[in-house]
């Protein structure tokens, strides 16, 4: 009878300390400390950006880092695609490579979770991408040839072409083509006879697109730097503008390397 005593009060305080290891809370993720960080960064990057970023925020859940964008400019969300989002996705971890990055990474790898990045802007409807925890270590340390080079710069081109129409509207040119042409991003603009240009020069060219481009850049706040060596990484030295008529009698070049806008 007492060793049955025994035995039952042994079994009893085991089970009580069953149940309260049980009941004892888990250390919460280091990415809810690292979520909350990223996403008190992100209101001050969106806020320095407020002509380039409605909002960017980061939230922690279920083994997964969901980032919000908002675009307040009218960028082409539909043109990005997986291969451009984890290159820039890339550029990002390379360019924030610290203590911090490697506890997101090695957490989330230890979670088995994911990275979700919603992109949104006005007109647009919303785009969702997810980069697995394996890969995120990858596209940080895989070189820059080997991140979908090819297809991330094809979207970059997608996104420099978007602005053809309003260069042709503002010199009321009849056609505007793009081309990535010996590392720039090359806008050829089309008018019905060479008297419509007649008065132009190289010097004239340069002095009007560099007073264009440079406030498209400066609006991008916080964000022009990254945005600049995202497209320097893809092999864009600048832009090119050129002016031709539809007989290609005549023609007129003039080159916008990145310092002339920076």
């Amino acid at each position: 009878m007492k060793y049955s005593s025994l035995y039952l009060i042994l079994l009893s305080v085991c089970m009580m300390i069953g149940l309260a290891n049980c009941n004892s809370s888990k250390e919460p993720s280091a990415l809810v400390a690292q979520c909350e960080r990223l996403n008190g960064d992100f209101r001050t990057v969106a806020e320095e950006s407020p002509m380039f970023l409605d909002s960017l925020t980061c939230n922690y859940g279920d083994a997964k880092i969901a980032v919000g964008v908002v675009l307040a400019d009218t960028v082409d969300v539909a043109a990005f695609d997986q291969a451009f989002v984890e290159y820039v996705v890339a550029q990002y971890l390379k360019s924030h490579a610290d203590e911090n990055l490697a506890v997101i990474l090695n957490t989330l790898g230890d979670e088995k979770g994911s990275l979700t990045i919603a992109i949104s802007a006005p007109a647009a409807e919303k785009a969702v991408f997810e980069i697995s925890a394996a890969r995120l270590k990858q596209l940080y340390k895989l070189p820059n040839s080997e991140l979908n080079f090819a297809e991330a710069r094809t979207v970059a081109c997608k996104l420099f072409e978007s602005h053809c129409s309003e260069f042709a509207k503002a010199v009321k040119a009849n056609t505007c083509e793009f081309s990535f042409s010996g590392g720039f991003a090359q806008y050829t603009l089309i008018f019905p006879t060479a008297q419509a240009f007649a008065n132009q020069s190289q010097g004239s060219l340069q002095g009007r697109y560099r007073s264009a481009l440079q406030p498209q850049y400066e609006g991008y706040g916080y964000c022009r730097t990254f945005v600049m060596d995202v497209f320097k990484s893809l092999g864009f030295d600048g832009y090119r503008f050129v002016y031709t008529d539809e007989a290609g009698t005549k023609e007129i070049k003039t080159a916008i390397p990145w310092r002339f806008i920076d």
